[in-house]
């Protein structure tokens, strides 16, 4: 009788808890925006937005939570509001639940230095609720003006960013308008609606 030694090879397959679909960066005045799109989250942890100026050190400037899951496509957002002038490398550092981490793609993105004050609103018209962003290189007053021209609102901003949210659900309908004006005599004025 023949002595027969059977052997089995079992392969394994190693999964990973996220597969990356894209990982984007759009640089505006003052800030970097970044974009990126998943699917197939499993056991995600959390995201972790990382960026280095020499693209070899990098440090962490944002943690977000996940929200996808098997066979579900996500897209995620961030802006970098203390980008760098110049080169900035980014990277997404992704956490299992179990500590392991993976990482996305490295891109580089080239920030422009903000030089003039931006009013940027999150919906326009306005129904009860008016939220902006204002991105200014320094100091300066924010006002608020009625459809008589008489101010109604106004803020000193510290400079860089700064988001405000107004209640302005006791304010009839019509067309207003903001202005900006900092220290150094910069303005920008912007329209808006209130429906």
């Amino acid at each position: 009788i023949n002595n027969f030694a059977i052997s089995q090879t079992v392969a394994t397959q190693q999964f990973f808890p996220v597969e990356w679909l894209s990982f984007d960066g759009v640089a505006a005045p003052g800030s970097v925006e970044l974009s990126w799109s998943t699917t197939n989250e499993i056991n995600n942890q959390e995201f972790i937005v990382q960026r280095s100026i020499d693209g070899t050190l990098f440090e962490n400037i944002a943690n977000m939570d996940p929200r996808g899951g098997k066979d579900v496509t996500m897209a995620y957002n961030f802006v970098d509001r203390s980008a760098k002038r110049g080169k900035n490398y980014y990277r997404i550092m992704q956490v299992d639940m179990d500590g392991t981490v993976d990482y996305s793609s490295t891109i580089e993105v080239s920030a422009e230095e903000l030089t003039q004050p931006r009013l940027t609103m999150l919906g326009n018209p306005v129904k009860d609720q008016l939220i902006l962003d204002v991105n200014a290189p320094v100091p300066g007053i924010l006002t608020f003006l009625d459809t008589q021209g008489k101010t109604f609102y106004s803020k000193v901003v510290e400079g860089n960013f700064e988001q405000i949210s107004l209640d302005v659900s006791d304010l009839q309908r019509g067309i207003y308008w903001m202005q900006f004006r900092s220290e150094l005599d910069q303005k920008v004025s912007k329209a808006f609606t209130i429906q």
